[in-house]
């Protein structure tokens, strides 16, 4: 009678891999085998003079056994104590976790910071022939230093030696001056003199001259006679930083990309973005009596920043409430005097015995707030719905109602009509086209038969 294996969990699910776990000391394990600098002083402060042995033959060796396939590393020695050193070295090196990323950083480390790297600042050093030859001959001295290192690095050192040096010259050497020439010819040939000058600046995608103005207001009142006329040019310089005399460490430096686009001297539009994304509190030369006082609107930034009060108020609420379910539960003397103490409180008492467990952390009672949101806002805890409508009145709600003004959810849905808008245009265009070239080719048919 055949006995039917019984169905648990482990036949149904596979065991769980153990994740694997990388030291950061597999960083020097890597650089100390890939450095030559450091693999030439390791040899030469651990290299020993063995005493040969007489008729010492490294098969017979009991220390070796289990060893064959690797007897190839013991040819060469002359007595057990060589053989023993070698046999220690090659554990050390097969113990060495290879797969660590933090083994491949230092070997990769240890190649960047070999000698034959600083020949790269040198202009000698920059030949391909010369930079191949010292990487290559490095490559040949470690393999000599270290017999277990892989033969199989000396074609990839020597290609990449040869190679990278090569093509760096080739990719950083100047267009000659007669390339040059043959190249505007042919532009001004196929292409045209260019309309667009160096000093034209780019508004809204488009090159206008910076001399240009735009026309005076129309109307009356205080717009019409306090907003001055400027030009390109002016309105580019007023949207430059006021100096504040801190030079390259403030707005002159290339450490934000805010200065760096305030900078250029090319795109109106893109200071305009800049100042329409970010908050800037820097005051601009346009905010002065010069440029009429102008002022700059607020950032997509600032009403970010302004979203969060309500996240703020919503925190403390129901941080308020939790205090009011230790009151109710615990009693009023249990309340901590600290934030830490509120964050730490009942969170030793969360897998007890009944009566204690019920008492809930700040944390659990946060998640309860999201269960009770998705509840329809109710909750065994009366503190817990109240915390949860205080997120749907401060965050949630506001949020939502900005989605509605916004059509953000309608977007891909009218983006999408848009699309089969647009195809059914062309295939209307394109079965008018087909019409008619048949009634031409209809009329064409005509003729030749009348002349027939």
């Amino acid at each position: 009678m055949e006995f039917i294996t019984p169905i648990n969990r482990s036949t149904i699910i596979p065991p769980k891999k153990e994740a694997k776990s990388y030291s950061i000391t597999g960083w020097w394990d890597g650089f100390k085998e890939e450095n030559l600098s450091v693999i030439a002083t390791r040899h030469l402060l651990n290299s020993s003079d063995f005493v040969p042995e007489e008729n010492y033959n490294p098969a017979s060796d009991p220390q070796l056994n289990g060893y064959e396939s690797l007897m190839h590393h013991f040819y060469f020695s002359q007595s057990e104590a060589e053989s023993s050193a070698i046999l220690n070295k090659l554990k050390k090196y097969n113990e060495v976790n290879k797969e660590s990323p933090w083994y491949m950083l230092g070997r990769i480390t240890g190649a960047i910071l070999d000698p034959s790297s600083y020949l790269f600042f040198t202009k000698i050093g920059q030949s391909a022939k010369i930079a191949g030859t010292a990487m290559l001959g490095e490559e040949l001295t470690k393999q000599s230093i270290d017999p277990f290192r892989d033969d199989s690095l000396i074609p990839i050192v020597g290609a990449w030696g040869y190679t990278v040096p090569y093509l760096l010259n080739k990719l950083s050497n100047k267009v000659p001056l007669g390339v040059q020439k043959n190249l505007k010819e042919l532009d001004d040939k196929w292409i045209g003199k260019p309309t667009i000058k160096n000093t034209d600046i780019a508004v809204d995608g488009t090159f206008i001259n910076p001399n240009k103005t735009d026309p005076q207001p129309s109307g009356v009142g205080a717009e019409a006679i306090f907003q001055p006329k400027l030009s390109i040019k002016q309105k580019m310089e007023g949207e430059d930083f006021i100096k504040s005399n801190l030079n390259i460490f403030g707005e002159e430096g290339p450490w934000t990309p805010v200065f760096r686009v305030i900078k250029q001297k090319t795109s109106l539009t893109a200071k305009n973005i800049m100042g329409d994304l970010l908050d800037t509190p820097l005051l601009k030369l346009k905010n002065t009596k010069e440029w009429g006082f102008q002022a700059s609107g607020k950032s997509i930034e600032t009403d970010m920043r302004m979203m969060r009060v309500g996240e703020i108020e919503s925190h403390k609420l129901v941080k308020d409430e939790y205090i009011n379910y230790i009151k109710r539960v615990q009693g009023s003397n249990k309340v901590p005097s600290t934030n830490l103490g509120l964050a730490l409180h009942n969170k030793l008492t969360q897998n007890t015995k009944s009566g204690v467990k019920d008492r809930l952390s700040l944390d659990q009672f946060s998640h309860e707030v999201t269960k009770a949101r998705l509840n329809g806002f109710s909750h065994d805890v009366p503190e817990v719905s109240s915390a949860a409508r205080h997120t749907q009145k401060h965050v949630y709600g506001p949020l939502f109602e900005q989605i509605q003004q916004l059509k953000i959810r309608e977007m891909p849905i009218i983006s999408e009509l848009r699309f089969w808008e647009s195809q059914l245009k062309s295939m209307k265009k394109k079965e008018k086209c087909q019409k008619h070239i048949l009634l031409k080719l209809m009329v064409f048919l005509k003729h030749i038969i009348f002349l027939e």
